[in-house]
């Protein structure tokens, strides 16, 4: 199984958190990782999750973990779901996408 790809883009809006293939619990430490810089950073962040093309509870978890720990910081921090339609219904059927 091939790693997931991470990569940070700055804009006028904040920052941008890109991320492209399979978010499941072989990559878990290394999604932590990435999610974890956004710690250090004042910014609003967007975490762009188009890309991925599969999940697990593990992603799952680490995802609403780093949305909930920016809005501690009083910082916006906005999900955007997979384009693979059987992923995003998946999400959305479980009711997971109201958490996120």
């Amino acid at each position: 199984m091939a790693k997931p790809l991470f990569e940070i883009k700055k804009n006028k809006e904040g920052v941008q958190l890109l991320v492209q293939g399979d978010l499941k619990v072989q990559h878990a430490n290394d999604f932590k990782d990435f999610l974890l810089e956004s710690m250090n950073r004042a910014s609003n962040e967007k975490l762009m999750l188009g890309q991925v093309t599969g999940i697990d509870v593990t992603g799952v978890q680490l995802t609403y973990l780093w949305k909930k720990s920016l809005r501690k910081q009083g910082r916006e921090a906005t999900i955007e779901l997979p384009e693979n339609e059987s992923l995003k219904e998946l999400l959305e059927k479980t009711g997971i996408t109201n958490t996120l």
